[in-house]
């Protein structure tokens, strides 16, 4: 997980200024751009900490550099706790010199690009867990919680679910919320506490796989996006689908309806790309 940033105290008036020359003629017109809550938006432009995806979306949208503008306080900055597991400790050993392309562009990915899952494919004894370790050692200072896992210790994924878990809560006896998503389209919700985790509730609306899920910082809100092409807005405490959004596909709306000359294998095509038929 990420650390909130804060806007450098020196920033706080050009940034503010830059709002109206960049076609924002108020705070409130740049949160309906970005879709960020105005609370959100407020504390960023007043040099609180706010969440750093967050803060990209806003410094993006003013034009500029996210690593120029703001910094982690360090009162805010939190010990990042690390569960090495069955990781070999073999760190002295590893030739970093012949491997500084592949850990800057896997640091890259991690770190620049949000990439959540990335794949080290080659045979064995290539020095792909070294590697791996090497990444994680020279990355782990970014985030909150650094947990190393091998597959082959567990006999199911509830099996390392609950040990993520376990983890994460450092045993303490409080709730959280874990959200997964899945290729048969639904989203679950799961309650989490110190001593076991359950399904709360099941987010059903997706036409196809749901590929991403998001909670928001502040408020009990969830999006989710789709192999649909549908970006979706939950109230995860309620279930309720609060919101939906679909970029414009090639034939959106165009009714169908009687048009001869079509199989059944067209006609669905054409409904995929945004036809209706009634």
């Amino acid at each position: 997980m990420s650390r909130s940033i804060q806007l450098k105290p020196e920033f706080k008036k050009s940034i503010k200024a830059l709002l109206p020359r960049n076609h924002f003629p108020s705070q409130q017109a740049l949160t309906d751009h970005l879709g960020l809550s105005r609370d959100v938006i407020s504390r960023f432009l007043n040099g609180k900490p706010v969440d750093r995806l967050n803060a990209e979306e806003i410094c993006q949208a003013l034009g500029f550099d996210i690593r120029e503008v703001t910094y982690i306080e360090e009162t805010q900055r939190k010990q990042t706790k690390i569960d090495w597991g069955e990781a070999i400790s073999s760190f002295d050993l590893f030739d970093r010199s012949a491997r500084t392309k592949e850990l800057e562009t896997l640091t890259q990915w991690i770190t620049e690009d949000k990439c959540r899952v990335i794949l080290i494919e080659a045979i064995k004894g290539m020095g792909k867990s070294h590697l791996s370790y090497q990444l994680v050692q020279e990355n782990k200072n970014d985030f909150d919680f650094v947990s190393v896992r091998s597959l082959d210790q567990y006999e199911s994924i509830d099996e390392l679910l609950t040990d993520w878990l376990y983890f994460i809560n450092n045993e303490e006896d409080i709730n959280q919320w874990l959200a997964s998503s899945s290729y048969d389209t639904s989203i679950r919700l799961w309650k989490l506490s110190s001593t076991q985790y359950s399904c709360d509730k099941i987010l059903l609306g997706h036409g196809n796989a749901v590929m991403c899920v998001t909670f928001h910082p502040h408020e009990p809100i969830l999006a989710s996006s789709s192999k649909d092409g549908t970006i979706k807005r939950w109230n995860y405490l309620t279930g309720e689908c609060l919101s939906s959004w679909r970029s414009p596909r090639p034939y959106e709306n165009m009714n169908i309806t009687g048009v001869t000359g079509l199989n059944s294998a067209q006609k669905y095509a054409l409904k995929t790309l945004g036809a209706i038929e009634n």
